[in-house]
């Protein structure tokens, strides 16, 4: 589902009861977030599953079970729309209660995947794993790539867990830190990431390695693409999953009676309306003697709309 770009991604909140010097999360992040769209409503975490076309849901933080009644609220949300097919797993660096993973478990969590902190003691996490397969849910470790620990080497392979290595990624809110420590390599990721993850899965029973370049050019490239092909058509969109599109700016009640005057279909957005290219390109000049700027536009499918170029006419 991660390689299809298919699983929503469901930052509970930036709080944390750990501060480990890799987290690459922005301190300042406030609030729910579903993909990049703030949640404050049970729909707006619908809404965007929809705009996604998900067929699963990661749960994640900061750490999503400091706020446990939000977190399982939002998995018996979506396990009720979507049905039982709807594969939901959440990360967690606190080592949970038997009641805990019982409540998760009961409002519909698959899978569990645990943290430890600077890998240090994961033995603690040992009866979690135990609750977990008793209750049936897939359970295994998801870690960066710090380096080797052979105390997680053998609890995962003595207990038939899986292990995730991710490659330790360089964010504007850990790179002081992180560029102490290790290399920074091609994209956003440690050169010695991948000699740590080898190692592992010399070792390690059920392994797999997730790289920062798989997740921003395979994951999200491929979520954008499934975003885009639900937009309307007045889009034209790239291999890439961004969408190319006109764009008018100017006062948006004297351009909706334009557009409507001129049989145009647009979509309304803050200072101005989107339109077709090819129809931005044919009005173009009228549109600019009325006072108005157009333009041609490249933009992410996401809700926050990022604009990656723009070709003014």
């Amino acid at each position: 589902m991660c390689e299809r770009g298919a699983k929503l991604v469901i930052f509970v909140s930036a709080e944390c009861p750990n501060s480990c010097y890799y987290c690459p999360v922005s301190p300042e992040r406030k609030g729910t977030f579903a993909n990049e769209t703030r949640v404050t409503r049970p729909e707006d975490l619908l809404e965007e599953a929809e705009r996604m076309d998900a067929e699963g849901a990661s749960i994640t933080g900061g750490e999503p079970l400091i706020h446990l009644k939000r977190t399982s609220g939002m998995i018996t949300l979506l396990k009720k729309f979507y049905g039982e097919e709807f594969h939901i797993h959440l990360y967690t660096s606190i080592p949970p209660e038997k009641k805990v993973i019982e409540l998760l478990f009961s409002s519909g969590l698959d899978e569990i995947r645990f943290h430890p902190p600077d890998l240090k003691n994961p033995g603690r996490f040992l009866p979690a794993l135990e609750t977990s397969a008793d209750h049936g849910m897939e359970y295994g470790f998801e870690i960066p790539a710090l380096r080797l620990s052979m105390d997680i080497v053998n609890i995962v392979n003595e207990t038939s867990a899986f292990l995730n290595i991710n490659q330790l990624e360089y964010t504007p809110y850990n790179f002081r830190r992180l560029i102490k420590k290790y290399s920074f390599g091609e994209g956003s990721g440690s050169i010695e990431s991948r000699k740590i993850a080898l190692e592992y899965a010399r070792l390690v029973h059920k392994f797999h390695y997730c790289s920062s370049g798989f997740k921003d050019g395979v994951q999200m490239r491929n979520r954008f693409r499934r975003m885009s092909r639900k937009m309307d058509r007045l889009y034209e969109k790239t291999d890439d999953g961004t969408v190319i599109c006109g764009f008018v700016e100017g006062d948006t009640v004297k351009l909706e009676k334009i557009m409507k005057r001129y049989g145009v279909r647009y979509i309304l957005r803050s200072g101005g309306v989107e339109i077709d290219p090819e129809t931005a390109l044919k009005l173009a000049g009228r549109l600019k003697r009325k006072g108005f700027n157009v333009s041609i536009i490249e933009r992410y499918p996401t809700s926050e709309e990022t604009v990656v170029e723009v070709i003014p006419l």
